[in-house]
């Protein structure tokens, strides 16, 4: 076949051009991906890093300022952990101490430059050849949570004052044996060797506009409230609500089986009013409780041999720990041990 004249570089051209298709849309498939890889990186860093710097700064474990030295390696340790590469420029943009949140800025951190290098893109001019990425997250704190999803069995403050040392003293073993008495016949937990008697009671649901989750035992309540407390010495005592015996159960075996198993989270009362079918307690705050057993009469116990030092009362044994949730952020309750934590942008 006759070839026209000079069809060779028609050909040339063509190739150039799609060569140069090519590598358009190399720039946006592989550089496009490569800087949403690191801004998702580069995010998460940044939400774990401002994170971890509230729950320090919610516990009071360290300086929490702008040139504190501890505060700024916990973010940079966050920051450079979620980072495939290990490496990540962390800084606080934003500390506010008296609206308790913290701001962090993770930035692209690569072979010592802040900035990401492009595999194609530098084809179309040195101005696209590398791009800063960046990413923000800001977490609010409270030592005192304002609403909480717990276990309706509330502890006497006077009980969690003796066993924590007024909440300084979170170390964990040996449990105690708390008693049980109603707001109808309180005592302020006076205490001698480990018994601590008036210190627990029962939330009184069926007079409350609370609802209980059957599935978990759990309800979700504010701080500052005056919550009915179940009363006298009836059958009730010992497994009050459905489900709430066994999962206090489940609870345990859970923590033998694993240590770093999540605590309960119980409400604290510092005060009680009425009597009878109208006694109260005043939820203050909210505690970690680990439990290790309870016995709350007839068959109503774990373990099989446990067995409360006075036989004629009922009681609950274990101890308090501190614990960090996520939620109930807010400003109502008292501290005791439990920390909120929310990501809020």
């Amino acid at each position: 076949m006759r070839r026209l004249n000079h069809e060779e570089g028609a050909v040339a051209v063509i190739v150039a051009l799609l060569t140069a298709v090519v590598f358009g849309f190399a720039a946006i498939s592989v550089d496009s991906g490569q800087l949403y890889q690191e801004r998702r990186e580069l995010q998460n860093g940044a939400d774990g890093a401002a994170i971890a710097a509230a729950y320090d700064c919610a516990k009071g474990v360290i300086e929490c300022s702008l040139t504190s030295l501890e505060l700024n390696n916990t973010i940079d340790s966050y920051a450079s952990a979620n980072a495939n590469d290990g490496e990540s420029a962390a800084s606080i943009v934003e500390l506010n101490l008296t609206e308790s949140y913290i701001t962090v800025e993770t930035e692209t951190l690569s072979d010592g430059n802040s900035f990401l290098t492009h595999w194609f893109a530098w084809i179309f001019g040195e101005d696209s050849a590398t791009t800063t990425v960046r990413a923000q997250a800001t977490a609010k704190w409270a030592r005192t949570p304002g609403t909480l999803e717990i276990f309706p069995l509330a502890f006497c403050l006077d009980t969690f004052n003796t066993l924590t040392s007024n909440g300084e003293d979170f170390v964990g073993p040996p449990d105690y044996h708390v008693y049980y008495k109603t707001p109808s016949n309180p005592i302020v937990c006076p205490t001698t060797d480990d018994l601590y008697e008036g210190g627990f009671g029962w939330l009184d649901l069926e007079h409350s506009t609370y609802s209980l989750d059957p599935t978990t035992c759990t309800l979700t309540i504010d701080a500052d409230e005056w919550m009915p407390g179940i009363t006298g010495e009836g059958a009730r005592i010992n497994d009050p609500w459905p489900n709430c015996y066994q999962k206090l159960k489940d609870k345990i075996l859970e923590m033998d089986a694993n240590t770093n198993a999540a605590p309960l989270l119980v409400p604290i009362f510092d005060g009680w009013r009425g009597s009878g079918a109208n006694g109260e307690f005043h939820i203050a705050g909210f505690g970690a409780f680990r439990p290790t057993g309870f016995n709350f009469g007839g068959s109503t116990h774990h373990p099989d041999n446990m067995a409360c030092i006075n036989p004629a009362n009922r009681c609950v044994r274990g101890w308090f720990t501190d614990f960090v949730t996520f939620g109930g952020v807010g400003s109502a309750g008292a501290y005791y041990g439990v920390v909120s934590v929310d990501l809020i942008k």
